[in-house]
């Protein structure tokens, strides 16, 4: 899947999201994670499952988690602006 600005636009509004428009942008990301990552690949994970499941609340603390594994790690150099600026703004809406 190439992560394009519409399709992070889609994905931004949770509303909107599908399980599977999440699953194609975790799989985008999980060659770029290493086993070092492995929280990040978890809070991923539990942003799904927390959009999945309609709760809005869990899925701002999920994003929230990411940030701070992606500010914490040698990612924030490998994942695109626009996948960390999406991300981001799943935490602050």
């Amino acid at each position: 899947m190439k992560i394009t600005k519409s399709k992070i636009e889609k994905i931004i509004s949770i509303e909107n999201i599908t399980t599977t428009e999440l699953a194609e942008l975790r799989q985008a990301l999980t060659p770029e994670l290493s086993r070092e990552n492995q929280k990040l690949a978890d809070a991923l994970n539990q942003l799904s499952d927390s959009i999945e499941n309609g709760n809005k609340k869990d899925a701002k603390k999920n994003a929230a988690s990411i940030i701070k594994e992606i500010s914490s790690s040698t990612l924030t150099n490998v994942l695109s602006k626009s996948v960390f600026e999406f991300i981001k703004g799943l935490a602050e809406n």
